[in-house]
């Protein structure tokens, strides 16, 4: 009995249990063991490296795609960069007072930017307030608006575009007053020519003032004689011919 325990490698102890060990290490099934527990890890050698691999070509094409989105969108950020050094420039320059030069920074912005339009147009308005022309001046501030000035800026563009509004009704009625005064020398240089021409001035006094003719244009014989004696209650020669006409 213990012989044939002997024989086949196991070893019988005192306490029932049998030791395995040196009989384990002396098969063939160990050493097989052996080489698929070496082939395990190869093939877990490989899965990493294959995966790590993966990993890398995505990273790759992950930093390609993003370098493309770069490449296309460079000219704008080139150009946003550039629009946003002029528009800063040109602030500065107009709160100086240097509006020339702001306008040269303003003329490199390309495409809409902020106020740049409107800032554009309250440059010229002061060039043209330089030049003494407050209604080509109010034209270039028409209909213009601004969004991203402050309140103190805002304030002094509101500011020049009143007094320029009152420059340029000032200078409307200096012109139209203008235009009346000439208007009555010609109706009053007829009137002195008229002597010696074919018509001579007549006035009949004789007739009444009514109400529907204020002004006795009845009593006229010409709408240059009425327009002579009622130069300030007219506007102008057409109305006063107007009015002639329609009460004779």
């Amino acid at each position: 009995m213990d012989d044939e325990f002997f024989n086949t490698g196991l070893d019988l102890n005192g306490d029932g249990k049998i030791d395995l060990i040196e009989k384990a290490f002396e098969t063939d099934d160990f050493e097989h063991t052996l080489d698929e527990s070496d082939g395990f890890d190869n093939t877990s050698s490989t899965a990493k490296r294959k995966t790590n691999r993966g990993i890398t070509c995505l990273i790759l094409i992950i930093a390609f795609g993003v370098l493309l989105v770069l490449i296309n969108k460079l000219p704008d950020i080139i150009i946003g960069v550039e629009n946003r050094i002029a528009y800063t420039k040109a602030e500065k320059m107009i709160t100086g007072g240097d509006y020339s030069n702001a306008l040269d920074e303003l003329q490199k912005i390309l495409g809409e930017y902020k106020d740049s339009d409107g800032l554009n147009a309250l440059c010229r308005a002061h060039e043209y307030e330089s030049e003494g022309d407050c209604k080509m001046a109010c034209v270039c501030l028409y209909d213009v608006t601004f969004r991203y000035q402050n309140a103190e800026q805002m304030r002094e563009i509101n500011n020049f575009k009143s007094r320029m509004e009152q420059c340029f009704y000032e200078e409307v009625d200096r012109e139209t007053e203008e235009e009346r005064k000439a208007e009555k020398e010609s109706v009053e240089t007829k009137a002195e020519n008229s002597g010696s021409g074919n018509r001579g001035y007549y006035y009949n006094s004789s007739k009444s003032n009514s109400d529907d003719d204020p002004y006795n244009a009845s009593d006229y014989s010409h709408p240059d004689d009425f327009y002579y004696d009622h130069y300030d209650d007219f506007w102008d020669y057409e109305e006063a011919e107007e009015y002639y006409e329609e009460h004779n």
